[in-house]
């Protein structure tokens, strides 16, 4: 299946690839399993969005669904 990624502040400079990516294949079905294809940081380190939803980890993904990873923010 092919999904629509694109990632956003400090994970841009980790996969400069994903920004504003058109079309990623994958044979995962969830967001997890995504993230950890990726290879990119623990999930719980950041917010994903599936087609304009927040998602978590166990969220599933189908062919065509458009993905936005944004790591989290932290500060004090």
């Amino acid at each position: 299946m092919n999904v629509n990624i694109t990632v956003h502040g400090m994970l841009q400079k980790k996969r400069p690839d994903l920004v504003d990516r058109d079309s990623v294949a994958t044979e995962v079905s969830s967001v997890g399993e995504l993230i950890a294809e990726l290879n990119l940081s623990k999930p719980e380190t950041m917010i994903v969005f599936v087609n304009g939803k927040r998602a978590g980890v166990e969220a599933v993904i189908e062919d065509g669904d458009e993905i936005k990873i944004f790591p989290l923010l932290g500060g004090g």
